[in-house]
């Protein structure tokens, strides 16, 4: 009896009627009816039709509730950037001539990257015991972040404190490179020796007519016949 096979385009089809039947409930149907706001609205809608889409209608709302209110938006007020007390006076001029002619707020060069930066440079070298009499030990690291409205010079202003960092891993990895050429060339060197002292060995073992034999006197000294090893080179 041969099989029976299904084609592929059946297989669609008939899922596609089991996800119309889903989202299309028959006419007259009660359904919950949600907003867009996350904030689910008590009562039920009636589809206006088989064929009427998505569209769902409110019918009403559970006594008791509240009317809607407008969510309030209001930021806190936060005091103004003070760079003779916050920044250190070596970043100073830096800092506020960046803001200055980028233009942005100078928190966004100095907080998210120029310190953060400096942190990073300092690392584990730099720590901190909070505790007098105890041994807690804690490396004080610096994390930042810029929190502003589209379009106002944060990824520049990133830029821009982190460029000090971005030319010195440039120069680090200019020198890493250079070491690293320097380190293969003395390798090559090595090896080469190494060679040359294996064969010199070698060779001068077959030389001898009595090769590498010694025996052992009856004190416990070895004495060598015929053991002798010429100067095989540095």
């Amino acid at each position: 009896m041969a099989p029976e096979y299904t084609s592929v385009a059946a297989m669609l089809d008939a899922h596609a009627d089991t996800m119309r039947s889903r989202w299309n409930p028959p006419p007259d149907e009660e359904i919950p009816l949600t907003v867009y706001d996350d904030e689910p609205i008590a009562g039920t809608a009636l589809r206006e039709g088989a064929n009427a889409g998505p569209s769902r209608k409110r019918v009403g709302a559970v006594a008791g509730w509240p009317p809607p209110r407008a969510i309030a938006h209001e930021l806190r007020p936060v005091p103004a950037f003070q760079p003779e007390t916050l920044l250190p006076e070596v970043l100073r001029a830096w800092v506020m001539d960046e803001a200055e002619r980028m233009p942005c707020p100078p928190d966004y060069v100095a907080a998210a990257a120029a310190l953060v930066a400096l942190g990073s440079l300092i690392g584990a070298g730099c720590a901190i015991r909070p505790k007098q009499n105890d041994s807690w030990l804690i490396v004080p690291n610096l994390w930042g972040a810029v929190v502003g409205d589209p379009s106002t010079k944060k990824s520049p202003a990133l830029d821009a404190g982190l460029r000090p960092l971005d030319r010195l891993i440039a120069n680090a990895h200019r020198e890493h490179d250079a070491a690293k050429r320097e380190y293969e060339g003395q390798m090559l060197i090595h090896s080469a020796r190494k060679d040359a002292i294996e064969g010199r060995v070698k060779q001068q073992a077959k030389k001898s007519d009595q090769g590498l034999a010694c025996t052992m006197h009856e004190g416990g000294d070895f004495h060598g016949h015929g053991c002798e090893f010429g100067d095989v080179g540095a």
